[in-house]
């Protein structure tokens, strides 16, 4: 099993884009259809899974509603770009799907690590089942969902200083979060781990060298 937020930045690589909206709404609908027993067919998104992923974030509906949108967009036009829509839905669809079914095809691959229609043929109740006796809150114990609140915080970026042998020091930003080099100045999110960039607070520190 998968987070959702592993599934896009393995569909869409490095991005400048917030992928959270997107990624919780997948580990949403995938605890909707899998511990909360909502059949596939009966899931409304509008209900269901913008409202909480915007109280997750602290963002208004709309907002996540428009992000997911465009996130879903660019979901697919990566896989049909790469060839990889019968990857991950199991066949080829020509037409792009609506937000709602790309967050059930994600859903479901994340948490099976089958494509969409695979699945479905094996377990064909995905579609169709009874709802769980305990009913539907917007409080949800959501898997990964605390790891993607932190990564909200705004994080100061590390300015690492690194001793060139040659031609003295050379500074340059690094996550605070994952270590690893942000590539672009000013980006909002970090590409490798998505957590979000604070530029106005620099912390700069030299990189351990042995021996000093």
């Amino acid at each position: 099993m998968a987070s959702g937020e592993v599934i896009v930045r393995r569909i869409l690589g490095p991005v400048r884009s917030d992928i959270r909206p997107l990624a919780l709404a997948i580990d949403i609908t995938g605890s909707l259809i899998f511990e909360q027993h909502i059949a596939a067919e009966d899931i409304r998104v509008t209900k269901l899974v913008y409202p909480p992923v915007a109280k997750l974030l602290r963002l208004r509906t709309a907002a996540v509603t428009k992000s997911i949108e465009r996130l879903t967009r660019l979901c697919w036009d990566a896989m049909a770009e790469q060839d990889l829509t019968a990857f991950y839905i199991g066949q080829s669809v020509k037409q792009a799907p609506t937000p709602r079914e790309m967050l059930h095809y994600l859903a479901v691959y994340s948490r099976l690590d089958l494509p969409y229609y695979t699945a479905i043929d094996r377990y064909p109740s995905l579609l169709f089942q009874e709802p769980a006796k305990t009913p539907v809150t917007p409080d949800f114990p959501y898997q990964f969902i605390d790891e993607a609140i932190r990564k909200s915080i705004p994080a100061p970026v590390s300015m690492v200083m690194e001793r060139q042998y040659a031609s003295g020091c050379m500074v340059f930003p690094v996550c605070p979060a994952c270590g690893v080099a942000v590539e672009r100045d000013r980006q909002n999110y970090c590409d490798r781990c998505g957590q979000r960039l604070d530029w106005g607070q620099r912390e700069t520190r030299p990189l351990a060298f042995p021996g000093h």
